[in-house]
């Protein structure tokens, strides 16, 4: 394997009995990489008969980090228990894929998109509004978001 960045290949593993192999990349930094792959007839072949050929794969993209929330707000809107929450969201490498919210529970999420309708950026700005639906003197909105390699970052803040 090797990182974009990088010039000298490191060994991930040699003389595999196995025609599949998957890679932990949750040991790598986040990042782009190729493989390459080098097999061998050599075990079964005479030395001056035996051949090899490598194949290096296309770039792929590492992502362990969960997308950023920032600028996480709420403000009354004017009408009786009305907030409008409003959020900005930033993964590094990754498309965002999904954001929800929830209020005062951590079982009933509604889907929320970003304010120009569709997941397609690294980052995305989101504007919505909430009613909770019991009235009392503090409420706790969460916002969870996912991007497209599956990492969560779950966010929260008070309306009150």
């Amino acid at each position: 394997i090797k990182g974009e960045d990088e010039s000298v290949w490191r060994l991930l593993e040699e003389e595999l009995p196995l025609s599949s192999y998957t890679i932990d990349t949750g040991s790598l930094a986040d990042g782009n990489y190729r493989i390459r792959v080098e097999v061998s007839d050599r075990a079964e072949n005479p030395a001056e008969s035996a051949t090899t050929a490598s194949l290096v794969s296309e770039l792929f993209t590492v992502d362990n980090s969960s997308p950023r929330i920032t600028r996480l707000s709420a403000a009354p809107t004017g009408t009786p228990g009305e907030w409008e929450i409003t959020a900005e969201v930033e993964d590094a490498l990754s498309i965002l894929a999904s954001a929800e919210y929830a209020v005062d529970s951590l079982e009933e999420f509604r889907a929320v998109l970003p304010e120009d309708g569709v997941f397609d950026f690294v980052k995305e700005t989101f504007r919505f509004r909430v009613r909770p639906e019991k009235p009392q003197p503090e409420h706790v909105l969460t916002l969870r978001v996912t991007d497209r390699e599956g990492n969560v970052q779950v966010g929260k803040i008070l309306l009150k």
